[in-house]
């Protein structure tokens, strides 16, 4: 019995660390990689996000060599301006020489010539590389514009920060280069960035550029990045396609962007904290009689009246109290502007997380507060250009009741015909009204 007993306690004891093992055999690397995988989340994604310029991988590079090794003469020209950097400030043309490839012009559109200066000679020559700088004039139509000088050029590498918002000088410069590279025959290679305003798409269809009496137009906030934009105007208008290459970022998160990826890019943009703004307050320059600082050191920041308006104090608080339930921060602010020799007087605006507000309906309710104040509104042409047109005056007037799904619509039949070009995740969000 005795004997018998000592078997049984040795077989529940033989048991118990079988038991033992098996829990730390499955526990153990459970929680072993469990912290691991905490590890590489805490090293930061922002770490391992790659620049389309840094993300130039030996395939392309191989692929590149050998095509320039069947022609006597493969030159290259890069398409930039000074946000044409790495992450580190390293620039762009500098990488693509460090590589091998025979860039022998810089292209600059007009309006960015000025952030260039510094790297300019009184030759228009880059003072690092010597390189010729060839500014790009500005695009009116596809057709009637001057055609941009890639004649001798047989590979264009394009590297630009869009903005984000439609219609803008980089969407321009994007479409007349894909427009001329197809009908002289020219490889373009587009080095891809993130989209700064985020994930959203949202607002009416504003046109960019004429093709063939069409229109390209995209929605207000597109939400796309350059390289999905390029594949999209490239497939979907043009009717001489370009041969097209995209060089992707690598590990972008397109709704994670602003939290881990944007602020690397901070130098690379200026007035960055005051970014977002710009997104509706350029717009809002195309209405008198506001201001919104250019000309002064907060360019882009304010929203301000002339003071000989008289606009009281109490009313800017009021709009003060709208905004601030859309996520927009403002503080009282005059200033002198010298550009227009008036004193202004009104709110400075700062927005700091793009997710959280809509440029549309921020805009919307700027024009609508001081429509019922009784200030009298003049819309420039540009307004109708910027914002969709007649569409969009009917809106702030309340004189068509289904302009709401008529916006919905165009965004939802715009998102069925770019899905296809989508090359991030997750996909650009719907922000309907």
């Amino acid at each position: 019995m005795k004997e018998a007993n000592n078997q049984k306690r040795k077989y529940i004891t033989s048991c118990f660390h079988v038991f033992f093992v098996v829990c730390i055999a499955l526990l153990l690397p459970r929680f072993f990689f469990r912290n691991n995988s905490s590890i590489g989340a805490g090293s930061d994604r922002a770490a391992e996000f790659k620049l389309g310029v840094e993300n130039l991988n030996g395939h392309f590079l191989d692929a590149i060599k050998e095509v320039a090794q069947k022609k006597a003469s493969y030159a290259v020209g890069l398409v930039t301006n000074h946000c044409g950097v790495d992450q580190k400030g390293c620039r762009t043309v500098d990488i693509l020489l460090e590589k091998g490839f025979s860039i022998k012009k810089i292209f600059i559109p007009e309006d960015d010539l000025g952030g260039e200066q510094k790297n300019v000679t009184t030759g228009m020559k880059d003072t690092t590389t010597g390189l010729p700088l060839v500014m790009l004039p500005r695009v009116d139509s596809l057709k009637s514009s001057y055609q941009y000088p890639f004649e001798d050029i047989q590979m264009i590498f394009l590297d630009l920060q869009d903005t984000g918002i439609c219609p803008n000088l980089y969407i321009l410069t994007l479409i007349k280069t894909l427009y001329d590279a197809a009908k002289l025959n020219k490889v373009v290679v587009v080095l891809d960035r993130p989209n700064v305003l985020g994930s959203a798409m949202e607002g009416m269809m504003a046109g960019c550029a004429e093709y063939n009496n069409e229109m390209f137009e995209l929605p207000m906030r597109h939400g796309m990045t350059f390289g999905e934009l390029a594949s999209y105007f490239n497939e979907q208008f043009l009717e001489g396609k370009t041969p097209l290459h995209i060089v992707p970022m690598y590990a972008y998160d397109r709704a994670a962007s602003l939290g881990g990826i944007t602020p690397t890019l901070c130098p690379l943009l200026t007035n960055i904290d005051t970014f977002y703004d710009a997104s509706f307050l350029g717009i809002l320059s195309a209405v008198y009689p506001f201001d919104i600082g250019i000309g002064t050191d907060m360019a882009f920041q304010c929203i301000a009246l002339p003071e000989f308006m008289h606009f009281s104090k109490q009313k800017w608080f009021q709009l003060r109290t709208l905004l601030k339930n859309q996520h927009i921060d403002t503080v009282w602010h005059r200033y002198y502007n010298p550009r227009k020799k008036c004193s202004y007087a009104g709110l400075r605006v700062i927005v700091k997380n793009v997710e959280e507000f809509s440029p549309f309906n921020a805009l919307v309710t700027i024009i609508t507060f001081f429509k019922q104040a009784g200030v009298p509104l003049r819309f420039c042409q540009e307004f109708d250009r910027l914002c969709g047109g007649i569409k969009m005056r009917d809106l702030l007037e309340g004189n068509c009741r289904d302009l709401r799904n008529d916006v919905n619509n165009d965004l939802k039949n715009f998102f069925a015909k770019a899905q296809n070009f989508f090359i991030y995740k997750p996909l650009p969000k719907l922000m309907l009204l």
